[in-house]
């Protein structure tokens, strides 16, 4: 009987023994390379933190310097009550958006719960947009096309404020030194399964209808190689860019149970499309049930006064920068419209086709027109104009006019409810 283990057993355990330690050794090792990984994570987190922080602090000092300069003049005796409510305005905007951005540093910081609650889209991209307007180069036209209905989503507003903005300012950053346009739509869509494919994300959208947010621009393009890059965390084409916009864009996406698509080419401008799922309760409104008005207006000051007195009357409103955008509108949301208000000089049929496109499209549509003063207005524009309303007028005066003009949209579509009864 044999005292102890034979040489093949010795040479067994032995073997054995070295591999448990090898694998302890591969597993610390493991360990360790993880260890490694998430401290250059969060490196590079804390370093673009500073370089996001800088970019904000020299936006806060900006915003600082409107608040101080803003007070200085309400406080003026030689102001009359009309400039400081001018002023003190402003004041408001610029506080509003000096939150804006604390809010989204302390959501790229983690520091900050998502807030999920209903949210409509359309009036979140106007919003968004009436900030970003002072933010985009001045040869940069920003143009909406809005959904006519209701798009409502189920999201954290911080988040989806922070990928619109993203969104736009890369789409203007796109367009180098030279003019060019950048376009925010909203839409109701319906893919298949199998077009979701094509799409980052997306898998627990399923079929139906989805909110669709697109921020497209005709700036220089990108390659097919960058194209597939470009959400890739660090990596940019900017030479002082941290690339974590996109990148950040994606993650709130995807947070969201949406999905984001890129398309795009050298010299075809970039198209960057993202769904998200509606609201489970939103259902298609009831056709009518909110006026859509077409808004025509050069002066972005005028046209932004316009737009925030017709959505506090319960309006949707389309806005156009100028005759073409307005036409495009005219072609896409023709049958839909309800009102249009138009520029003075885009008024006569002689000189812009807008009034044709606009009659063709409902030949008893409510026109009224813009214009410096009442007596700019031609006799026979003022006799076919549903309402005169003049850049200098005072808001209460606006709201009286659009009161008006809303009053005759309400009834035209009544008598038009009536003969259908």
């Amino acid at each position: 009987m044999s005292d102890g283990p034979n040489p093949d057993e010795r040479r067994f355990r032995a073997l054995a023994s070295a591999s448990q330690d090898r694998i302890a050794e591969l597993e610390q090792s493991r360990l360790e390379k993880e260890r490694l990984q998430l401290q250059l994570q969060e490196a590079r987190k804390l370093e673009s933190l500073g370089v996001l922080a800088g970019g904000i602090a020299h936006d806060f000092n900006n915003l600082l310097a409107v608040i101080s300069t803003n007070v200085r003049y309400a406080r003026d005796a030689c102001a009359s009550e009309v400039e400081r409510d001018e002023a003190l305005g402003d004041v408001e905007e610029a506080a509003e958006s000096a939150a804006r951005l604390v809010r989204q540093l302390l959501a790229y910081a983690g520091r900050r719960e998502p807030e999920v609650r209903r949210i409509e889209l359309s009036e979140l991209v106007q919003s968004v947009t009436d900030l970003l307007g002072i933010s985009v180069p001045a040869d940069v036209a920003l143009s909406l096309e809005l959904a006519p209905e209701r798009l409502c989503v189920e999201a954290d507003l911080v988040q989806l404020e922070q990928v619109l903005m993203n969104l736009v300012i890369n789409a203007a950053e796109s367009l180098g030194e030279g003019p060019g346009h950048v376009t925010v739509r909203t839409a109701r869509v319906r893919l298949a399964d199998d077009e979701l494919a094509d799409w980052r994300g997306g898998e627990e959208l399923g079929r139906g209808d989805h909110a669709c947010l697109e921020v497209e621009d005709d700036g220089a393009g990108m390659s097919a190689e960058v194209c597939e890059r470009i959400f890739d965390p660090f990596f940019t084409t900017k030479a002082s860019g941290h690339g974590l916009g996109l990148s950040a864009v994606l993650g709130m996406v995807q947070g969201h149970r949406g999905a984001i698509r890129v398309q795009s080419a050298p010299s075809r401008g970039t198209c960057i499309r993202i769904l998200l799922p509606l609201d489970a309760s939103e259902t298609r409104p009831e056709a009518g049930r909110r006026p859509l008005v077409l808004l025509a207006e050069p002066d972005a000051g005028f046209r932004g006064r316009l737009a925030e007195l017709l959505n506090g009357l319960g309006a949707r409103v389309l806005e156009a920068d100028g005759p073409q955008s307005a036409l495009d509108l005219c072609t896409l949301h023709g049958e839909e419209l309800s009102a249009a208000l138009i520029d003075a000089s885009l008024a006569a049929p002689e000189t812009s086709p807008l009034p044709g496109a606009l009659r063709a499209a409902n030949a008893s549509l409510p026109i009224g027109l813009c214009c410096d003063d009442d007596a700019d207005l031609t006799p026979r524009l003022r006799a076919g104009s549903a309402a005169a309303l003049c850049r200098d007028s005072r808001d209460a005066e606006l709201l009286g006019r659009l009161e008006g003009l809303l009053a005759k949209v309400e009834g035209r579509l009544e008598g038009l409810l009536a003969k259908v009864e």
